[in-house]
């Protein structure tokens, strides 16, 4: 399974949708509207970060230590998908995309990052003090937060110190762990899970989120927060 992300650089007249643009770019097609970008000093970056990018293949592909990476572009866009777990890799690609101005869209929520607003990829600060605070008292024997439910390996929880905030949730897994915001569902930050499995999370049955909603609510009136 893949997870794809692709780059262009809106002009002053584009009128498409993001979901428009990404299928007119991937067909080949040109769309007005879109800037031309510089392609040569993009690959010369890109070759820089990743060494092992060769441009002149058939179908262009690197590996990553965590994975491969495929790309594939025209005049007016760029288009990776990782496999395995490409996080790392997309966080060095959105910001050499950034430097040349170009937004981010993600396909598999059709969510338009602007280039002031890449998505989390790398561990946010936040993210990492979490982390190691559940490194901590996981060494110690104990867990974080009170657990709502667990399917297999994965545990899902509301943490107290946390209530204040509006409503929300984290899943864990091992000493990986991701956090979501409920009403509506939105990916917050992540420490260790891949791409296509957050994509999965959001992508979870309305009437989930709803009996997470309402076990989020009993949670913080017990905690006599209300």
């Amino acid at each position: 399974m893949s997870y794809d992300i692709s780059f262009w650089k809106p002009g002053e007249k584009l009128k498409a949708t993001p979901g428009e643009i990404y299928e007119t770019v991937c067909e080949g097609e040109k769309l007005p509207g879109l800037q031309r970008l510089p392609v040569k000093e993009i690959i010369k970056q890109l070759k820089a970060a990743f060494p092992q990018f060769d441009p002149t293949e058939r179908f262009p592909a690197f590996k990553i230590p965590t994975g491969t990476i495929e790309v594939s572009w025209s005049a007016q866009h760029f288009w990776f998908a990782g496999r395995g777990d490409p996080d790392p890799a997309f966080s060095r690609i959105t910001k050499t995309m950034q430097g040349f101005g170009c937004v981010l869209f993600d396909p598999q929520t059709e969510t338009l990052h602007g280039v002031n607003d890449p998505p989390p990829f790398d561990d946010p600060q936040e993210a990492e003090e979490y982390r190691q605070r559940l490194r901590k008292e996981d060494d110690a024997g104990r867990q974080i937060g009170a657990t709502y439910m667990e399917v297999g390996r994965f545990r899902v929880f509301f943490d107290s110190t946390t209530i204040q905030e509006p409503p929300h949730f984290y899943v864990q897994r091992e000493r990986h762990v991701a956090k979501f915001r409920l009403d509506p569902l939105k990916f917050e930050w992540n420490a260790g899970f891949s791409l296509a499995w957050l994509d999965d999370i959001l992508h979870m049955p309305p009437e989930w989120c709803d009996e997470l909603l309402d076990a989020w609510a009993e949670f913080r009136e017990k905690k006599g927060r209300v």
